[in-house]
């Protein structure tokens, strides 16, 4: 990606995109597209210690931060 000289870079500026919300729906597609992929490599290459350390990790949290991560969506299903 070339920029110009005088352009500062602030945050991600995909290119073709001329103004900041654009930008930031591109970033989150990308991300969207990119996050299924990338959780399935990471379960497949730890041999699932990945989801052993999520479990674990959520395990310890006090309880109203683990349900406000699970009514948030940021959180997978824990090995039983």
């Amino acid at each position: 990606m070339s920029q110009e000289p005088n352009r500062p870079i602030v945050g991600a500026n995909p290119e073709g995109v001329g103004d900041p919300e654009s930008a930031a729906r591109a970033v989150q597609q990308m991300f969207t597209s990119i996050a299924p992929r990338y959780d399935l490599l990471n379960h497949v290459l730890s041999f699932n210690i990945d989801r052993l350390w999520c479990h674990c990790f959520f395990q310890n949290l006090p309880l109203r931060v683990q349900s406000d991560n699970i009514m948030a969506g940021r959180f997978q299903e824990p090995l039983a």
